[in-house]
């Protein structure tokens, strides 16, 4: 890598002739705080998945019960 943290050369030519391949091969500094928005998110879905599946084999015993 060359000094000062910039991309190799052969990286940034790819990025210059492929916008797309610079989202990838740009390297992201993400603050805390977006590192905890993303915690959250992930946080709530597992919790929502957990009580979805909960609730769902709950359902399926009573069904097996009442069947």
């Amino acid at each position: 890598m060359e000094r000062g943290g910039s991309l190799p050369l052969r990286h940034r030519n790819l990025a210059l002739a492929n916008p797309i391949l610079s989202v990838v091969v740009m390297p992201s500094t993400s603050s805390p705080f977006e590192y905890l928005i993303v915690f959250s998110i992930v946080f709530v879905a597992g919790v929502l998945t957990s009580i979805g599946l909960r609730q769902y084999g709950e359902k399926i015993r009573r069904e097996a019960q009442h069947a």
